[in-house]
């Protein structure tokens, strides 16, 4: 299966890129504005990365598989919770810690490309096409690891690429379990949903007081919810990275 390591995985990334960044500076920047260009970039680099992919693997009689159904909507959940604890509790408030009046107002073009656009075509890329990869040729801890690490990466700036380092190792501890792409392709879009969220909140009520508030229910709330459905329905977080280490 192509790519069959991280050096073909990273090739492909930099011809797809400049393939599509003509098309950026010459057409996209002067018909639309600058959110709605980034996006239509991104979305013309990942389909041109995927053909690619698929071009390669069928010329090699290779088949790629998107397993989308079914799925364990509590177990989509307990994972969900464990992103929002992070964030609220960790992620969040270093971010405002650092940039304290960073205000956020994004567009229209920005949210639907963060909530949609952005987690099915990143999962597919990161999670269908190149932790698939990893995993035929590496254990599952190895190749969890290396496509975190490698989906942290492209995030560029310090702290989302910390956390995206991070929700890429739940993403793709969940994928390596059950290789079921509907799972990260909404988790990530949730993920990406309560950042917008908590971002729109604490800017909208930046206070300390709300700030200290928030964390308490959050501790709370997140700790009785991953109790329960570990007494309910026996998940833990230690059971998930067991998983990866078999």
């Amino acid at each position: 299966m192509f790519p069959k390591n991280i050096v073909q995985f990273a090739l492909l990334l930099i011809l797809s890129m400049v393939i599509c960044m003509p098309l950026k500076y010459f057409i996209l920047d002067r018909l639309f504005n600058q959110d709605l260009a980034m996006h239509l970039l991104f979305i013309g680099f990942s389909i041109f990365f995927v053909l690619f992919v698929h071009l390669i693997n069928f010329k090699n009689r290779v088949k790629l598989n998107y397993v989308i159904i079914p799925f364990d909507v509590n177990f989509i959940l307990f994972v969900l919770i464990i992103i929002w604890t992070l964030q609220t509790l960790f992620i969040i408030p270093i971010n405002h810690f650092l940039f304290p009046n960073n205000s956020f107002q994004p567009s229209l073009y920005f949210i639907l490309g963060a909530v949609v656009v952005a987690p099915f075509l990143e999962e597919i890329i990161f999670r269908n096409i190149l932790l698939n990869s990893l995993l035929n040729n590496y254990n599952k801890k190895k190749s969890v690891i290396i496509s975190a690490f490698l989906f942290g990466l492209i995030h560029i700036q310090p702290i989302q690429i910390v956390f995206a380092t991070i929700v890429g190792f739940l993403l793709g501890m969940v994928y390596a379990k059950n290789k079921n792409i509907a799972y990260t392709i909404i988790l990530h879009s949730f993920s990406n949903a309560i950042v917008l969220l908590i971002n729109f909140l604490t800017n909208k009520f930046s206070t300390a007081l709300f700030f200290d508030i928030s964390i308490g229910v959050n501790i709370i709330i997140s700790i009785s919810v991953l109790y329960y459905m570990n007494i309910k329905y026996g998940f833990s977080i230690q059971k998930l990275i067991q998983e990866i280490n078999d």
